[in-house]
C-alpha cells in the first residue's frame, strides 16, 4: 500500500513568514479603514454643525 504523507510538523520558516506579512497587510488595512471612516465621520458632523449654524434648512 502507498503511504500518504502527513503535515504534522510545524509549517517551514519560509511559509511562516509569509503568513505574518498576510496578518501585517490585514492589520494595515484594518487600522487604514478604521482611519478614514473616522475622518468621514468627523468631516460630516463638521459640515453639518455648520449648515446648522447658517440657519437654512432643506425644504423650507
Amino acid at each position: 500500500m502507498d503511504q500518504v504523507p502527513t503535515n504534522s510538523g510545524p509549517p517551514p520558516a519560509a511559509g511562516s513568514a509569509h503568513f505574518f506579512a498576510d496578518n501585517l497587510k490585514g492589520f494595515l488595512l484594518a487600522v487604514a479603514s478604521s482611519a478614514f471612516i473616522g475622518a468621514s465621520f468627523i468631516i460630516k458632523k463638521k459640515g453639518l454643525k455648520r449648515a446648522g449654524a447658517s440657519g437654512s434648512r432643506a425644504g423650507t
